[in-house]
């Protein structure tokens, strides 16, 4: 899976951790965020995987959108 993704598998889990500490921090009164958090592997590579699908639609949409744009002559 390491060789097929775009993000390092170690930083994109370093950047979920990241967020997951700051939606503790800020919102961690409530008492089903005590505790530690701890995340599966195979967790993070399906949430790597969609992120990265998400991210190639949004490519694939602007690319098409500027493209239609430059067509129609908008640009």
């Amino acid at each position: 899976m390491d060789e097929s993704v775009w993000i390092p598998k170690k930083r994109f889990g370093a950047v979920v951790r990241e967020i997951a500490y700051l939606i503790k921090r800020d919102w961690g009164g409530a008492s089903h965020f005590e505790g530690e958090w701890r995340w599966e592997s195979d967790a993070l590579v399906a949430l790597q995987s969609m992120t990265e699908l998400i991210v190639i639609m949004l490519f694939v949409m602007w690319y098409v959108f500027f493209l239609l744009s430059f067509v129609k002559g908008l640009y």
